[in-house]
């Protein structure tokens, strides 16, 4: 997106709103979104993902559901929790 940005402030006369820009837009606004969480089913098996580094910890919780069009099961966010740690953590 930085590059079709600088292409555009740089045309101050021509000024013209592509496709590309457009969905580079799009693909931003999506990362700002929050995920949506889902409820686990009973009986369904969950996975936990665990990252750790020297100063982060993150976990998240996932479930797996078969879904039309998709080879493989998509992964739905079931729980996240990440922490910073501070320096009596670390």
């Amino acid at each position: 997106m930085g590059l079709t940005l600088l292409k555009l402030l740089k045309q101050r006369d021509n000024f013209k709103w592509t496709e590309e820009a457009d969905k580079a837009l799009v693909d931003r606004l999506h990362l700002q979104s929050p995920p949506i969480l889902t409820a686990p089913r009973e009986g369904k098996n969950l996975l936990l993902y665990i990252a750790a580094t020297t100063h982060v910890v993150s976990t998240t919780i996932v479930v797996e559901h078969p879904e039309e069009g998709h080879v493989f099961k998509i992964q739905r966010l079931v729980y996240f929790v990440s922490e910073v740690l501070s320096e009596s953590k670390v």
